[in-house]
């Protein structure tokens, strides 16, 4: 690599990582490399951007201030420059661009006619796409509405919501025309990818789901898993509820966290009728894990995670904004409480000494009864489908992907722990009747 390193003025790192299957014990090692791109050659560099613009029309003088279009750009050259060293370009190597962080590379392989490259793009979102649901008010009930009729009017992304061109991501993923193949992560991406241009259209696009794991689970280990999460409510609350429900999941935008507070209105409202109480465990942060110490500390002194303060380590603005909602609505329900546990992790050593000493984070997607995912934009939505597994009740968005893989796997079979809710569904009419092959629409 030295060779490389000195024309290119990169860093190179070669290794190979260990990954083990605990279900199968199968084991494999990936060869794996570092590129460290921060001082890299300018003009070697900058031939690369001119044959992106020339071949592919992609304009990098628009965006190479950003660093996340820039280190991919920088990385591409010096990518395929190390496969060649590996002896990885001499047969029919595959190229797989993972979204539009890959797209560089991918294209570096197609300008490279001397090897035989194929070259793939795996849609894991839409980012053209994401970014217009997650900034309109009308997301993604407004969205998937619009593309289903500009689709009949034979309408595309830069006539119904302006130029896009200005956008880094959408240079990038437009660019994936050029691959040998697309392959989208769900339905909807499908849909999205067709919406960017003309091109897309006739385009082979093939769904490529992500799979979920599936473990083997007792009803015991089940039910003891829900008495650790019910022990930790006890704990923090004072009393141990029926019912325990979960939202795993990054704090941003997509992932509509607004609603499941709508929905635990009304079912707490049944649950004064009943008798019966539950809590809500949001697990969920959108900065880096805090350190034990700190944790420990907000424990002590304010009661966290039932109590919060704004200000690091605790609270972040996007955060601060959430345990608003959190608070107003503990304020007002009696049967159901929600706690926020903004922190990257689920044990005592993450979560502080209330949490029961056995516990693990499993135990959050085995113990829960309901699992939350009600995003505005979910390309796949993993997280939403992990408790199915354990006998967990799932609600997610119908534009969630995962909906269509569910659709595909079972087919017309009545999943009964599978709840859907249609927030795209412009009828004024509340149908609880099983359709879609047995799936409970809400809208």
């Amino acid at each position: 690599f030295r060779k490389i390193e000195k024309y290119y003025n990169a860093g190179i790192i070669y290794g190979r990582r260990t990954f083990v299957d605990k279900q199968t014990g199968i084991k494999s090692s990936p060869e794996v490399v570092l590129v460290d791109v921060k001082r890299i050659d300018k003009g070697v560099l900058n031939e690369f951007k001119r044959r992106l613009f020339e071949e592919f029309g992609i304009q990098s003088h628009l965006h190479e201030h950003l660093w996340e279009y820039e280190q991919y750009v920088r990385l591409a050259p010096v990518a395929i420059a190390v496969l060649k060293a590996i002896g990885a370009a001499k047969d029919s190597t595959v190229v797989i661009s993972h979204e539009f962080m890959g797209m560089p590379t991918a294209l570096a392989a197609v300008l490279e006619s001397c090897c035989n490259f194929r070259t793939i793009f795996y849609a894991h979102e839409v980012a053209t796409m994401r970014r217009i649901v997650e900034e309109h008010h009308g997301h993604d009930t407004m969205f998937y509405n619009v593309i289903k009729q500009a689709h009949n009017d034979g309408l595309f992304v830069n006539e119904v919501f302006g130029d896009q061109s200005s956008y880094f991501k959408h240079a990038l993923v437009e660019a994936s025309i050029y691959c040998d193949h697309i392959s989208a992560v769900g339905d909807y991406v499908v849909d999205e990818l067709r919406f960017l241009s003309p091109e897309f259209e006739s385009a082979k696009i093939d769904i490529v789901y992500n799979g979920i794991p599936a473990y083997q689970i007792t009803v015991g280990e089940k039910l003891a898993s829900k008495e650790k999460l019910q022990r930790y409510c006890e704990n923090l609350l004072g009393y141990k509820p029926d019912f325990v429900f979960t939202h795993v999941t990054r704090l941003v935008q997509s992932k509509g966290m607004w609603r499941d507070l709508r929905v635990l209105e009304h079912v707490e409202k049944e649950f004064r009728t009943q008798g019966k109480t539950a809590v809500l465990l949001v697990l969920s942060t959108e900065v880096s894990r805090r350190r034990s110490s700190d944790i420990y500390n907000m424990e002590s002194a304010y009661k966290w995670p039932v109590a919060h303060r704004e200000g690091w380590p605790d609270l972040s603005g996007g955060e601060a904004d959430y345990y608003t909602a959190v608070q107003e609505f503990n304020a007002r329900s009696r049967n159901i409480k929600i706690i926020f546990v903004n922190q990257f992790g689920f044990a005592p050593k993450r979560c502080g000494k209330r949490m029961p000493e056995d516990m693990e984070f499993m135990d959050i997607r085995k113990g829960s009864d309901v699992e939350f995912g009600q995003s505005i934009y979910e390309p796949f939505g993993i997280a939403q489908l992990e408790p199915l597994t354990f006998g967990g009740i799932c609600v997610f968005s119908s534009v969630c992907g995962c909906s269509g893989f569910l659709r595909d796997t079972t087919g017309t079979e009545d999943v009964k722990n599978v709840i859907i809710a249609d927030y795209t569904n412009l009828a004024p009419v509340l149908s609880c009747e099983s359709k879609n092959g047995g799936y409970v629409e809400v809208e």
